[in-house]
């Protein structure tokens, strides 16, 4: 016959039993939900909210996104207007996302999604997209025989990105060149790399831009000759193919105008100047597209016979 003291025993270890057994399901349950927010989060699934936003009124519009990685489209479609537009799953923690809406200067973002993001399965991208501005040429003198030291002054309503200038000349005309023809980078200096960033291990790592291409800004980077501090010596641009064979030489004149003025002074040479002879002057602005002969996003004023940017060069006479 057991004792009472038996009894008792046998119930606590009864209990004991069942509480370690709960614990042992709890640890496992917590270890598996571990486990399955830890791949989640190293998956990097997210699915991305975006938006094209203008920065002016603050309101979303429409327009059209691609999402890439190293070349490769993980999505493209419409945005929608006045509210973000769901992307659903994206697998790649780095990709470039871009924007484009009508009468806006396109955008690219270089997105690295968060832990928070990735554990959330949620991010939202506002994609800043500027209202393609207006140029206005201006010249208070006239061309006369001889020397001409002729100023320009370019004003912009808006703004104006990458704005260039091509010109054209007359038998009478000799020559016609930009004084100071130096690109200048304002408030720092042109440099041979980019994207500079803190790694794993806290060192600074740099990404070095192809033989003679320097960069002032993350978006505005140039073709350059020599560079001395916050000057580009420029290599001498292309025209674009709708003024092939219509003028002499072009220049970039600036990384970007808004709501400014800006002046240079052109050395013209004339001899034999006759009521014909005159300079044409184009000015005109370069939009960010991925040029698919490429394969890359390039700032350019043309591509497959579109005017890109203000759509319409502004052409003026010196006479």
């Amino acid at each position: 016959m057991k004792t009472k003291a038996e009894g008792n025993g046998w119930v606590l270890w009864l209990i004991g039993f069942i509480v370690v057994a709960i614990f042992v399901v709890v640890l496992i349950v917590f270890n598996q939900d571990t486990k399955i927010n830890s791949q989640e989060q190293q998956s990097g699934n997210v699915d991305l909210y975006l938006r094209a936003l203008e920065p002016n009124t603050k309101v979303s519009i429409q327009g059209n996104y691609r999402v890439s990685n190293f070349g490769t489209e993980l999505a493209k479609g419409s945005l929608t207007k006045e509210s973000y537009t769901l992307i659903e799953d994206i697998s790649i923690n780095k990709t470039e996302i871009y924007c484009s809406s009508q009468n806006h200067y396109s955008t690219l973002i270089h997105k690295e999604f968060t832990p928070e993001e990735k554990l959330n399965n949620l991010s939202k991208v506002d994609c800043i997209v500027e209202r393609i501005g207006k140029i206005v040429v201006k010249t208070n003198k006239n061309l006369i025989e001889g020397g001409n030291i002729i100023t320009l002054t370019i004003t912009s309503a808006g703004t104006i990105k990458k704005p260039t200038m091509c010109v054209a000349w007359t038998p009478g005309v000799i020559s016609v060149n930009k004084e100071n023809p130096n690109l200048v980078c304002p408030d720092s200096v042109w440099v041979n790399y980019s994207g500079t960033y803190l790694d794993e291990k806290s060192k600074l790592q740099y990404t070095w831009l192809p033989e003679n291409t320097y960069q002032c800004t993350e978006k505005w980077v140039e073709k350059c000759q020599s560079v001395f501090g916050s000057h580009c010596s420029p290599i001498p641009l292309e025209e674009p193919a709708r003024l092939k064979n219509k003028v002499d030489k072009c220049w970039r004149i600036a990384g970007e105008i808004k709501n400014s003025e800006l002046s240079l002074n052109l050395n013209i040479k004339t001899e034999g100047m006759n009521s014909l002879d005159k300079v044409t002057i184009y000015v005109f602005d370069e939009d960010l597209i991925l040029n698919t002969n490429t394969g890359k996003y390039e700032y350019l004023s043309e591509f497959e016979e579109l005017n890109l940017g203000t759509k319409e060069d502004v052409v003026f006479e010196l006479k």
